[in-house]
């Protein structure tokens, strides 16, 4: 019977080595030789099909937490470097240059930036560009986002509809800061797992990130904050953490909600939302329950406080205030 296997030349004499309860009973200074002639080849091989390519340009300065003088030190590759601090490639499709795309110097390859920013490097030798390097660079201050409500635990819906209790989950996130806010590698951990993409959220806007976003959109159809989703898992109907992470893993913040203990009882399936009206703590006396059934997704409530008859993010009992606490429904 004809042999089904065409060894290779550089095999050909172990072919007629023999076994011994499945052991070649040849030395085994015959396979160390094969395997470093494998070894050899294929490092051979990558070092020239690396070869055939445009070698990228590199970081110096690692992505990570930008230092105090904001500086991105770059290793340029063959030819021109580009880059670009948009979240954008500075290679259009087709080979053509980004027009966001900008130059490095060669004399000084370096980039200063200001605020969390991912950058986007690419060499262009002649016709032809090397593979895109991406470096996500955080700002050293923790931004100034925040939980502002909490849907954990919504009604089911009334008529059949596919749809469970759990699609219309969502939590709101608020820049309670004075600048813009880069989302892109910001990070919604433990109880449910999101990471944004570029998006950049303006001084006291919200957005909304949803386990159905277009469950979501259907009952909220005038929503106007942006709308994410969905996450993967689903918080727990009994209370559990919820933790939000820059681009560097560092805690923005943390909330730890319960259905007991002192927390509003509306929001456990009776198809209130957890509202936050103080952002100094995140115990349950911060929160309460929405006054609409479902929340306001996206919707800052233009709450007035009895005592300085400021509303929502301007009452004057404390810039951590969006809805105050003092607020009652008329």
């Amino acid at each position: 019977m004809p042999s089904l296997i065409a060894w290779p030349p550089n095999w050909k004499n172990l072919r007629h080595a023999t076994s011994v309860n499945g052991l070649c009973s040849r030395s085994t200074t015959a396979w160390r030789g094969e395997v470093k002639h494998l070894k050899n080849w294929v490092e051979n091989r990558a070092e020239w099909m690396d070869q055939q390519y445009v070698v990228p340009p590199d970081f110096v300065t690692q992505p990570g937490v930008l230092a105090e003088d904001g500086l991105v030190k770059i290793t340029p590759g063959p030819g021109r470097t580009f880059y670009t601090t948009d979240g954008t490639d500075p290679r259009l499709p087709g080979g053509a240059r980004s027009k966001s795309a900008k130059t490095l110097s060669r004399a000084r390859p370096e980039i200063r930036i200001e605020s969390t920013t991912r950058i986007i490097l690419r060499s262009l030798d002649g016709d032809e560009w090397s593979g895109a390097i991406d470096g996500m660079f955080v700002a050293s201050e923790i931004p100034s986002l925040k939980i502002s409500e909490v849907m954990y635990h919504p009604v089911s819906p009334l008529l059949p509809t596919g749809l469970d209790e759990d699609d219309f989950e969502f939590l709101e996130l608020w820049n309670a800061g004075t600048a813009p806010v880069l989302m892109e590698g910001v990070r919604v951990s433990d109880a449910i797992e999101f990471t944004f993409g570029n998006h950049i959220l303006q001084p006291g806007a919200s957005l909304v990130l949803a386990s159905n976003p277009q469950a979501l959109k259907v009952l909220n159809p005038d929503m106007e904050a942006s709308l994410f989703g969905p996450y993967d898992g689903q918080l727990s109907n009994g209370g559990e953490k919820i933790v939000l992470l820059d681009g560097a893993g560092r805690i923005i913040e943390q909330v730890q909600f319960d259905d007991e203990d002192g927390w509003p009882a509306e929001p456990d399936g009776e198809g209130a939302s957890l509202e936050r009206i103080a952002f100094a703590e995140s115990d349950a006396s911060s929160w309460r329950a929405s006054v609409a059934a479902g929340g306001s997704p996206g919707t800052v409530i233009p709450s007035l406080c009895e005592t300085c008859e400021y509303q929502g993010a301007e009452c004057k009992h404390g810039a951590s205030l969006i809805r105050c606490a003092t607020w009652s429904a008329p």
